[in-house]
């Protein structure tokens, strides 16, 4: 578990699954990531056993769920994504609509940078952004990613910007 000022990051659980259910079907998490078809309980919690959880299963770092510490709601993802196509750990976030705008990305965002490079000891991290998604790529500019360039994404085929940030 890691803990910023306001939020706990911790291990995804199967209890998360109307957590998560709300959030993939949240319209910012469609509009900017993309349609997971995850519509019931059962779906969420089969995304959670198969997508999310296994990173921690398999004792490394995944999209922690970001968790309130006031009162330990769940509120978003944060964390590490390995993808087949992409040389280094791809930084992901996402939050419910009614949490976006109060500095809980940034907060989650910057504990999971300080874990990638002096726990995991990674030599970079990256992260992909679809082009318009501006309040991404204003959080990513402010933990002094930069964006490397442009790519179609394997699997979907939308065009995605890179974005890499190194170690200080």
């Amino acid at each position: 578990m890691l803990k910023t000022e306001r939020l706990y990051l911790r291990k995804p659980l199967l209890s998360d699954a109307a957590f998560l259910l709300e959030l993939l079907n949240s319209e910012g998490f469609i509009q900017n990531i993309g349609q997971r078809n995850v519509f019931s309980l059962e779906a969420s919690a089969d995304y959670l056993d198969n997508r999310i959880m296994p990173p921690f299963e398999a004792g490394s770092w995944g999209l922690a769920i970001m968790e309130l510490q006031s009162t330990k709601e769940a509120i978003g993802l944060c964390g590490l994504v390995k993808r087949p196509y992409l040389n280094a750990q791809d930084v992901g976030f996402a939050l419910l609509p009614s949490y976006m705008r109060q500095g809980f990305a940034h907060e989650a965002l910057q504990a999971t940078i300080r874990y990638a490079f002096e726990v995991l000891k990674e030599e970079k991290l990256l992260a992909i952004v679809l082009p318009n998604n501006k309040d991404s790529i204003r959080l990513l500019e402010k933990n002094r990613f930069e964006q490397k360039n442009q790519f179609s994404e394997p699997t979907t085929h939308e065009i995605l910007q890179l974005w890499e940030l190194a170690p200080l």
